[in-house]
């Protein structure tokens, strides 16, 4: 379960993780928890059988080629709730500051 735009946190993403399954967010978490989880993780996966990882900047590279891995072989889809054209970036602020937001928003920009 990978969350990367700070919608939900560890305990819920763990009711519907299997056991062994990883939870990882880019975001702190509504109470910075994230980080703290993570350190922990050792212990709590005694109780719980669930992983988390909040990746710290030193390993992030890492982490985003294991994600460019499962994106090229289709283990993971990235959720896109909109799209807009880069003219209009104002318009695409305003709804993700609205908090009604899903998903990624993806801003186009072309070459042109």
């Amino acid at each position: 379960y990978f969350d990367a735009v700070g919608k939900s946190t560890f305990q819920q993403a763990r009711k519907i993780l299997k056991p062994g399954g990883l939870y990882m967010s880019s975001e702190l978490g509504p109470y910075g928890q994230n980080p703290i989880f993570s350190i922990i993780n050792p212990l709590q996966r005694l109780f719980t059988k669930r992983n988390i990882m909040f990746p710290l900047p030193k390993t992030r590279q890492l982490e985003a080629v294991i994600i460019r891995k499962h994106l090229e072989d289709g283990t993971f889809t990235p959720l896109i709730d909109r799209q807009y054209e880069l003219k209009d970036i104002r318009k695409a602020f305003e709804y993700v500051v609205s908090g009604k937001k899903i998903g990624n928003i993806v801003i186009k920009v072309s070459s042109d």
